[in-house]
């Protein structure tokens, strides 16, 4: 009889579950409503448990170490401003503090069920068809106006606005809350397509098809993520010959700055035929007429660093920030801090935020030089989507109003943990093997 591949199943279960966390249906004990994703960590413990024989551990890798050091510190902290923190919501504030922990498992998990490059290459193929699908169900929305049970549009406080015609019903938010969410969660997952040659014909589908979404929910931010993924290949990953490459980024620069003084000269005629100059003028004005969601997130990005001085950087505790600021109103009268960095600085203070930092810039400086050492090789794409899928989720992470309690953003961290390791140790291998056959000489 075959035997079940329980490391398997661990995997494809965690994956489903942080880029699927609620799929409509849940239950609630004592007021905590179980989501799909909630339901599927403590199986997973116990599946884990089961391959481990119960022996716990903890995988010897500095990154591994440097982002669970930081969890662990992060939720002590988190539970002790729980309790001291007049601005903390206690049930709120535990149902934050549980994304967190969860998210800690999962990078526990991951870490620990010994994944090689195989497991990684599955993992891969099963976000990108998770993408796709997503994106076809996106399109789907946008023509037909069904929704999800977990959409904005299927929340009886939002009946109002879509009866008086104030919000449309044709954006889309997929498995999502939101459609700032849902941009954001197929941004950030976007270039696993560069992951593999062979999905290069399917990946331009994927590339239209996050972009259109993103036209659509009109996501400015997440575009402007991608392009700082293709920018920062530009700048920092083209590693042919010196004079090629300088010669790339000056004509690339020049380029740059002919069309930015030629769309600035030709504005008004380009306004009427590119979307997204009409959006920058309207944008321009509004805020000037202290209005816009422009105008909104720099007076709330404002205030919140103001409140974060007025508090001595210490943080107001989980899920605190929209309750400090119906206390404290902003002007910009939102309660969303709409940007991760500030999310973590309100409401756990400059030190997490300046670790959670230092941790992703430090995996984006080793992706780079393994991309790099990688270079010319078959598989120099699980490179290069590892380091775009960082650099994309760096930016694209302030364009929901709330990013903390997302799941897919813990998985994500963890399996690009997980490469970096595996390829490490692939790379020290080859080293030993070349150092021995130069000392046999």
């Amino acid at each position: 009889m075959k035997k079940v591949d329980l490391k398997s199943i661990i995997l494809l279960l965690l994956t489903i579950a942080s880029l699927i966390p609620n799929f409509g249906i849940r239950f609630s004990t004592f007021g905590f409503h179980w989501t799909f994703y909630r339901l599927s960590i403590p199986i997973a413990i116990v599946l884990f448990l089961i391959v481990k024989k119960g022996i716990v551990r903890i995988a010897d890798h500095q990154n591994y170490f440097g982002w669970i050091l930081l969890m662990v510190i992060w939720i002590a902290y988190g539970l002790l401003l729980l309790f001291f923190s007049p601005y903390v919501n206690k049930h709120d504030g535990l149902v934050e503090l549980l994304a967190i922990i969860n998210g800690s498992v999962c990078m526990y998990i991951y870490f620990n069920s010994n994944v090689g490059l195989k497991e990684i290459d599955k993992i891969a193929g099963w976000i990108y068809m998770i993408l796709n699908l997503f994106i076809i169900f996106g399109i789907i929305e946008i023509h037909t106006g069904f929704h999800l049970p977990t959409s904005i549009f299927n929340d009886e406080k939002m009946a109002e606005s879509l009866l008086t015609g104030k919000l449309s019903r044709y954006y889309t938010t997929g498995a999502m809350y939101g459609e700032n969410d849902f941009s954001s969660f197929l941004t950030c997952l976007l270039p696993i397509a560069l992951y593999k040659k062979n999905w290069r014909l399917l990946s331009i589908f994927s590339f239209m098809g996050v972009m259109y979404i993103n036209y659509v929910n009109d996501a400015n931010i997440c575009d402007i993520a991608i392009m700082a993924g293709f920018l920062f290949y530009l700048l920092f990953l083209m590693e042919n010959d010196k004079s090629r490459r300088h010669l790339i980024r000056f004509v690339f620069g020049g380029v740059f700055l002919l069309l930015t003084y030629w769309i600035v000269i030709n504005f008004d005629s380009l306004k009427n035929i590119v979307k997204l100059l009409k959006v920058i003028e309207a944008q321009t004005n509004n805020y000037k007429n202290g209005d816009g969601s422009l105008w909104f997130r720099i007076m709330i990005y404002r205030d919140s660093v103001i409140a974060s001085l007025k508090t001595g950087f210490i943080g107001i505790g989980p899920a605190a920030f929209s309750n400090y600021f119906t206390i404290h109103p902003s002007i910009s009268t939102l309660t969303n801090p709409h940007n991760l960095y500030l999310e973590i600085l309100v409401q756990y203070g400059l030190g997490i935020l300046m670790a959670f930092i230092v941790l992703i810039a430090n995996m984006i400086i080793q992706l780079r030089r393994l991309y790099i050492k990688n270079r010319q090789k078959q598989d120099s794409g699980r490179y290069l989507a590892m380091i775009e899928m960082l650099i994309v989720y760096s930016f694209a992470c302030i364009a929901s109003s709330s990013f903390l309690g997302y799941a897919y953003q813990w998985f994500e961290l963890a399996m690009i943990m997980i490469f970096i390791s595996v390829s490490e140790r692939q790379w020290k291998q080859i080293d030993k093997r070349k150092n021995f056959r130069i000392g046999g000489k």
